[in-house]
């Protein structure tokens, strides 16, 4: 025998693609069912925070969503809580908000339910989706889980996208936010360099003929393993080393400001080609008002 398997995420504020729950009268969509890896799952919003501004909760823990994974025996439990637990990474990036798992129950025999302490924020500023519709979140859910989990260990895709969220959740000096970032960029090219068999000699990644690979042309590499055009990051580089060794910039505030939301529309979406995602999101550059179709 099998049953629902239920986990509790919070942090997740995403409109449903179907239903009708009622909130102060209103009737709102409230779920949204997906196939993941074989699996049928359902995300079902608390009615609560239906029709919510989850803007006003920035910087919260909010009890927000129960995944419903079906058909689940006792001896699947293992591999269907990390499958949850890689659904909260995708719905954090989705949404640019600690989408934290804290809890989660079978009823199948023997009963058996976990949960612990999670430290989480909620964010949602310029997330990558329109999330006021669930359409758009099943596409990107279905569209990416294959290369999420095809990815997840080789590219360290959760400290990846824990770097990503965190640039935008937490309240940081703007030379912070950035550092961040690069972090995340640095990430991104350890893994890739590792994955390529890139050899890491003496502090510096090596090309076959011994010389080393510049910051930014390992990036350039990597983006275009993806199919992403060359970007200019002149004065990326430039930012990065000031930080790096100075703590601070001598570029002013704009300036710091354009250059990192080129390396969020960046990081955005070299994240969203490597897990194989097809389609529009937004772009952080534009605010929420501009959309790239990859």
């Amino acid at each position: 025998m099998a049953a629902d398997l239920k986990g509790f995420f919070s942090n997740c504020f995403i409109a449903g693609e179907i239903g009708a729950a009622e909130r102060d009268g209103r009737a709102y969509r409230d779920t949204i069912e997906l196939s993941l890896g074989g699996r049928r799952v359902k995300l079902i919003q608390r009615p609560a925070i239906l029709g919510e501004n989850p803007r006003d909760y920035r910087g919260e823990f909010v009890e927000t969503t129960t995944v419903v994974v079906a058909d689940v025996s006792a001896e699947e439990r293992d591999e269907v809580r990390e499958m949850l637990l890689g659904l909260s990474f995708l719905l954090s990036f989705a949404t640019s908000s600690d989408v934290g798992f804290y809890r989660w129950r079978h009823e199948q025999e023997p009963r058996l339910s976990e949960g612990w302490a999670t430290v989480a924020q909620t964010g949602f500023f310029r997330p990558a989706f329109d999330l006021s519709g669930g359409k758009r979140v099943r596409e990107f859910l279905e569209g990416s889980w294959d290369g999420y989990r095809r990815h997840e260990e080789g590219r360290q895709l959760r400290a990846a996208i824990h770097l990503y969220v965190i640039a935008e959740t937490r309240l940081l000096p703007d030379e912070l936010k950035a550092a961040t970032m690069f972090i995340l960029l640095e990430n991104l090219k350890s893994t890739y360099a590792a994955e390529r068999g890139i050899p890491f000699v003496d502090g510096y990644y090596r090309k076959p003929n011994g010389k080393s690979w510049p910051f930014k042309n390992l990036l350039y590499e990597m983006f275009k393993g993806v199919g992403m055009a060359q970007p200019d990051l002149k004065r990326a580089v430039l930012l990065r080393n000031e930080i790096v060794h100075a703590g601070i910039s001598r570029m002013s505030g704009s300036q710091q400001e354009e250059v990192y939301d080129q390396v969020q529309d960046l990081a955005r979406e070299y994240l969203l080609r490597l897990m194989g995602y097809r389609g529009d999101f937004r772009l952080y550059s534009g605010r929420g008002m501009t959309t790239k179709r990859i």
